[in-house]
């Protein structure tokens, strides 16, 4: 998050990277108490987990990571 005048917003980063942080905790802890994790049951915390790979995993693709080395790194 920037702040107006192009500078680091740390401190509305960080209430933000924590409030994120606060309700996934909450997902968490309310599937360990109930022990869906243990009985392969569906949770919204095992939902949450793979909504997020599933999001960020095309980001990780060798091919791109190889062109970025060869763009930024290597300059071919």
């Amino acid at each position: 998050m920037k702040a107006k005048n192009g500078d680091r917003n740390y401190r509305a980063d960080a209430y933000a990277l924590y409030a994120t942080l606060n309700s996934i905790k909450d997902l968490y802890y309310h599937s360990i108490k109930n022990k869906l994790l243990k009985n392969g049951c569906n949770s919204l915390w095992g939902d949450k987990m793979v909504s997020c790979v599933s999001n960020v995993a095309p980001y990780f693709l060798t091919q791109r990571m190889v062109s970025e080395y060869m763009k930024y790194v290597w300059n071919l």
